[in-house]
């Protein structure tokens, strides 16, 4: 008996062998797409060694429902009708859980594994007879259905990889050099997000990903996690990205709640910095560490909020910047050149190296952005550090990030990974130094805590 196909198309295929029975046709024609899912986002990763994410379980899922479906043809005559229709429209399921097998291929011989070569000759064995079989339902030409062969062929070929899998070299890690060498404020660990993407099966993720890298915060984010352009940006809060779309999506970013309680850090900076200012007797100068200084448009601001008639308090002003990133430094020695400030100093340094730091004591240290990149015996170790730099009376200022379900999953899946801390954390951690006064306030949303401790 040879099977009657309908198609959208018109009724372009020439019998073949796995149109003579209905359990042919049912395993070699209709079978194959309904599997793509699990082959190409289950199966693959498996021979490759990749873990197995999100994608792969609704891939496996979907699978299965259509293998549980594709039997039923045999006991009611209305779905032996209904479901060849449905089934040509399947392809566009296919073709995109194709193009993930074909990159996660991409992505194995990228990592040098024997297997990954013949995975990809699988997948364009089956990738390629589906195209020829599209063709034919676009009425392009007759001939009869290549799915069967590519299946037939995708099956052996898999068999070869597996085969093979045993020469595929261990699993190296994927780290950047620079990343070693920034350690404190640079996460990203990955030296491609999207292949790290593929190996751990988040394919789902990639097209957000070419999405938000239009914008120029997420890029600088995701690139160059935690440094001071990423910072500045949000400080700076005017949107800009690649074209109309990335300013858009910047946009849309510097709105968000986290986002506008980061930046409220910053403008708080500005009004303890004028306390400590005033409260430091003239004329004895106000000895001022930034630590890490970033670009450091807290003090400009408050510099230009001073005015005309500011001049004094200005020149009172020695601002000591410290950072671990030279290029930075000789930006921030540029950006308070014209303050008129009585002395400026730039060092190149490591906050959890004591011998590191700038001669004390100082009236004001200001630390925002850093504590987030280190883990609970860092910061300890950066508190007292600090602690021992103060001045008696001298004001401590920082913050905290408190954890967020949604944010922390968008930045660890981008590897903008952030150390959360909530109130008790930071006064257990502070509780260990001795304080005359340690104030701990939460932002109106609950995202930020800011510290102020006075010596």
């Amino acid at each position: 008996m040879i099977i009657d196909i309908p198609v959208p198309f018109g009724d372009a295929f020439l019998p073949g062998w796995a149109n003579h029975s209905p359990l042919l046709h049912l395993l070699f024609i209709q079978w194959p797409i309904a599997l793509a899912p699990a082959l190409f986002t289950w199966l693959l990763p498996a021979l490759l060694r990749y873990q197995r994410g999100q994608m792969a379980w609704i891939g496996a899922a979907v699978s299965l429902i259509l293998t549980l479906i594709l039997p039923l043809q045999f006991r009611a005559d209305s779905f032996a009708e209904w479901y060849p229709r449905v089934h040509v429209w399947l392809y566009g399921v296919f073709y995109v859980y194709a193009f993930a097998g074909l990159a996660l291929c991409s992505v194995g011989i990228y990592d040098r594994k024997r297997s990954a070569i013949w995975a990809l000759l699988a997948t364009l064995s089956l990738f390629c007879a589906a195209i020829h079989d599209t063709l034919i339902w676009f009425h392009l030409f007759f001939a009869e259905p290549w799915v069967p062969y590519g299946f037939v062929a995708f099956l052996l070929l898999l068999g070869g990889g597996f085969v093979r899998r045993r020469a595929d070299p261990p699993s190296t890690a994927d780290l950047r050099e620079s990343s070693r060498l920034l350690a404190n404020n640079r996460t990203r660990r990955s030296r491609s997000i999207a292949r790290k993407l593929l190996r751990e099966g988040n394919l789902h993720w990639l097209p957000v990903y070419a999405f938000v890298m239009q914008s120029d915060l997420s890029r600088e984010g995701i690139i160059n996690s935690g440094s001071y352009r990423f910072a500045d940006h949000i400080y700076r809060n005017q949107p800009s990205g690649r074209g109309p779309l990335g300013r858009w999506i910047d946009a849309i970013f510097l709105r968000m709640p986290a986002t506008q309680a980061f930046r409220r850090r910053y403008k708080r900076c500005q009004d303890e910095l004028r306390q400590a200012a005033n409260n430091t007797p003239a004329p004895r100068p106000i000895r001022i560490l930034a630590i890490p200084c970033g670009i450091p448009r807290d003090i400009s601001e408050f510099c230009e909020s001073l005015g005309p008639d500011g001049a004094d308090l200005r020149s009172r002003i020695h601002y000591h910047g410290m950072d671990l990133d030279p290029e930075l430094l000789g930006l921030a020695e540029k950006w308070v050149a014209p303050l008129g400030l009585g002395k400026s100093e730039f060092i190149r340094g490591n906050a959890l190296l004591a011998g590191e730091y700038p001669q004390g004591p100082f009236d004001f240290v200001v630390s925002t952005g850093l504590g987030e990149f280190l883990n609970a015996d860092e910061i300890k170790i950066f508190y007292r550090n600090v602690h021992a730099v103060l001045a008696p009376g001298g004001v401590f200022y920082t913050s905290a990030t408190r954890y967020e379900k949604r944010s922390e999953a968008f930045l660890r899946t981008f590897e903008l990974l952030t150390q959360y801390r909530t109130i008790d954390n930071l006064d257990d951690i502070l509780g260990e130094l001795a304080w005359q006064s340690l104030k701990l306030v939460q932002d109106e949303p609950g995202l930020q805590t800011y510290v102020r401790a006075v010596k």
